[in-house]
């Protein structure tokens, strides 16, 4: 979804610049008028930092990295930086130690929607961190979420993004198989997700029944891309088992979803194509 955030930021009129290791995306901004580079450190200069990457890892090098963001920091700079990253609450804080003297202020904020959401710019924050220093970002924030949930202190944001990403990724899977399972029974799609809409059954994917095609679909557009999506939701959901290990109670769900996504592929698959309305790839 970064490059859609991205995108948002540049409309509202805000000067930009985009980072990315890989130079291909880059030429489309590059083309609008944006500032490009493949290297964090050239971002010090602006005053929002703003990362939107996949894992623990990334967020560690674009920040605290040989090429990265404090690479090109002088100590004390009005900097603000931004994590939107799902990532645990002690990268957070990791990262909090390593810019301690280089910033002036830091939140956790990750996002949640899906990318046709991010494009619209109706996009969710949940944002963890000191409320002035949220308050300072929240005009950029304001172009592409329609709302900011300010969630607690530093690594709130996390944990709150790890638990509705739970309730999430159990839907999108149960929902894809119910749909395709209606659909053989003879029952419309739009219809379907209207009916779950008004009962107990609503959930993510069927509060905009006419679009619940085109959401399927894009999540399939390609293998790679599918693939790429499971990963991060098993690493989402991972992160959430991690948490129930130093949690009272037991969460027999969770490390359940866990082990129903590893075993996910071909036929989750097939079964969100169908849901689209894409042609069959074989398998199911």
């Amino acid at each position: 979804m970064g490059a859609a955030v991205a995108h948002r930021i540049q409309s509202a009129g805000f000067e930009l610049t985009v980072c990315d290791v890989n130079a291909a995306p880059l030429i489309r901004f590059a083309q609008g008028g944006a500032n490009t580079t493949q290297r964090p450190m050239d971002c010090a200069h602006a005053d929002l930092v703003i990362v939107l990457v996949t894992t623990s890892e990334q967020v560690l090098a674009v920040l605290l990295g040989e090429q990265g963001l404090k690479a090109g920091l002088a100590p004390g700079s009005a900097t603000l930086v931004a994590v939107m990253s799902t990532v645990s609450a002690q990268t957070i804080h990791a990262v909090e130690e390593g810019l301690a003297t280089s910033i002036a202020g830091l939140v956790d904020a990750p996002i949640t929607g899906g990318r046709r959401r991010a494009e619209a710019g109706t996009l969710t924050v949940l944002a963890g961190g000191a409320p002035e220093t949220l308050a300072a970002m929240a005009p950029v924030f304001r172009s592409f979420a329609s709302a900011t949930v300010h969630c607690g202190p530093l690594g709130a944001g996390q944990a709150m993004k790890i638990i509705n990403n739970v309730v999430s990724n159990a839907n999108v899977v149960v929902t894809g198989e119910a749909y395709r399972l209606a659909a053989t029974l003879g029952l419309e799609l739009t219809a379907t997700a209207r009916a779950l809409e008004q009962g107990s059954g609503r959930n993510f994917y069927s509060a905009e029944p006419e679009g619940i095609q085109a959401t399927f679909a894009g999540m399939v557009t390609e293998r790679s891309a599918f693939d790429s999506l499971l990963a991060i939701v098993r690493k989402d959901v991972g992160l959430a088992v991690d948490l129930t290990t130093s949690a009272p109670g037991r969460y027999p769900m969770i490390a359940a979803l866990k082990l129903a996504l590893d075993g996910l592929g071909d036929e989750t698959y097939e079964n969100w194509r169908f849901v689209g309305g894409l042609p069959p790839c074989g398998g199911a």
